[in-house]
């Protein structure tokens, strides 16, 4: 057989498409970040809040050990919030591994985060990357930390104050809670608890039971505002009357996810 282009003779021909010895692969990755109770993007606004990110692969042409690299950065401003390594063996063929992150989420809350992660094999003593995905638009990769904020008044006649006046007994409060990176359509709840600003102690009603109210809801955007109404009566003493305090609310949200 004679090689049109060359005039070469071709003494032997190998055109066989499915054979492994002649095939080399190009390694594929897909990843999922999510909160370790696995809530839809979104993990606790929490000193240790626990973030898993799961590595998918395929096109594997057989075992490599392999070095896993991950960081998560704020999408925002592109900054490495936390990393980790792990080292780990892909087998031929497709599979998965996971790597977890543990970090202090509390100042980033109301924000978005994205996990990287660059995949490294060694080669004749070398750290080869052979797989990244450092998407910082994909969603699969992105999680949110919730954030709420509020604002207590006192109500009378449907007008709030700053203001509760000495001497009442039945007092009506209003926390308005503004709130945003949560899950539209899932139920969540808000926990108040009043508190003595100047001591540091629950407000007590006329039972000596703190004042604890628990409000659900279920937000139809990811971001809004939840009033909380916060009803109790109290014993009035001539010592009361007089007496500097100053209360402040202290408010959790929970879903399925641990209390932010």
């Amino acid at each position: 057989i004679t090689d049109a282009d060359t005039d070469l003779v071709v003494l032997e021909h190998n055109s066989d498409l499915l054979d492994a010895n002649e095939t080399i692969s190009w390694l594929h990755v897909e990843t999922d970040a999510s909160a370790a109770t696995d809530y839809a993007g979104i993990i606790p606004n929490a000193t240790d809040a626990e973030l898993v990110d799961k590595i998918h692969y395929t096109n594997c042409s057989e075992d490599i050990d392999v070095r896993i690299d991950g960081t998560i950065v704020d999408k925002e401003t592109n900054t490495t919030i936390s990393s980790n390594s792990i080292a780990t063996t892909f087998t031929a063929g497709s599979g998965e591994a996971q790597m977890n992150f543990v970090f202090d989420s509390t100042p980033y809350a109301g924000k978005s985060l994205v996990v990287f992660e660059k995949i490294y094999m060694t080669v004749d003593g070398e750290d080869v990357l052979v797989a990244q995905h450092t998407d910082i638009n994909d969603v699969r990769q992105t999680v949110l930390v919730p954030s709420i904020s509020t604002k207590l008044v006192y109500s009378k006649d449907g007008v709030g104050y700053k203001i509760v006046p000495r001497g009442i007994e039945d007092v009506t409060l209003v926390d308005y809670v503004t709130y945003s990176n949560v899950k539209a359509g899932d139920p969540w709840t808000l926990t108040a608890t009043l508190m003595n600003k100047t001591t540091s102690d629950p407000v007590l009603d006329a039972d000596g039971n703190a004042v604890t109210v628990t409000h659900t809801f279920t937000p139809t955007s990811d971001t809004g505002i939840e009033p909380v109404n916060i009803n109790f009566t109290r014993t009035i003493s001539a010592n009361m009357l007089y007496a500097d305090d100053n209360w402040v609310c202290v408010e959790t949200l929970s879903s399925a996810i641990p209390a932010i």
